[in-house]
């Protein structure tokens, strides 16, 4: 156990292609980006976006382009994260034995347009192709009574190694503790309790072609 966590704190933020990316991103964020493709699965919800790993390149770019005037970021601050994020996505979802992705998305994520109706339209075109892969359930979390989580987290299962969760609360992201990463599984289950079964197209709420 001892020898497999310094094996994955060592080794996963060092890789070669992540260091580029090192100087846009927060504090802790490539430790977590390194043992990202490492994970056996993950564990996600967001409550008002599409989460990352399901973004296309233009969801992606129109969301950082909504947010550069509120914290001045840069156009190559916009163009580095694009590009991060795609290549973790190509990273956690094209590998050979893929990570089993458990998503869950409040519907304010899929109703809040994000760029224009092309840039939507793709992004659930988007969701849609993701969520016929066997390795991948998206749920929604409908508008309706129930339990919901206002932060967002994601959830890395490393195996025989402890978790690795990153929470957003209050708009600040941080690493909760070991232990505390245990305590958040019965959020994470209320959340897959009360959102839809798996779909590929809630008519309801994606936009027609």
């Amino acid at each position: 156990m001892v020898e497999q966590l310094i094996e994955l704190n060592r080794d996963a933020p060092n890789e070669d292609w992540l260091t580029q990316y090192r100087n846009f991103m927060p504090t802790g964020m490539p430790h977590f980006v390194g043992l990202e493709a490492e994970a056996t699965s993950i564990s996600a919800y967001h409550p008002t976006v599409v989460y990352g790993l399901l973004q296309t390149e233009a969801y992606a770019k129109a969301l950082f382009e909504v947010q550069r005037p509120v914290e001045d970021t840069t156009a190559e601050f916009i163009q580095r994260n694009v590009e991060l994020r795609m290549e973790r996505k190509r990273r956690v979802l094209a590998r050979t034995d893929p990570v089993k992705l458990r998503v869950v998305l409040g519907e304010a994520s899929l109703r809040i347009p994000v760029g224009d109706d092309n840039v939507m339209r793709e992004q659930y075109g988007e969701i849609i192709r993701l969520a016929k892969e066997d390795h991948v359930s998206i749920q929604v979390l409908p508008f309706r009574r129930g339990y919901r989580s206002s932060n967002d987290f994601t959830i890395l299962d490393l195996g025989s190694c402890p978790p690795e969760c990153r929470l957003t609360t209050r708009g600040v992201p941080f690493r909760p503790r070991t232990h505390d990463v245990r305590s958040i599984g019965s959020p994470v289950g209320s959340t897959r309790w009360w959102a839809w079964p798996s779909v590929s197209k809630p008519p309801s709420i994606f936009w027609k072609n």
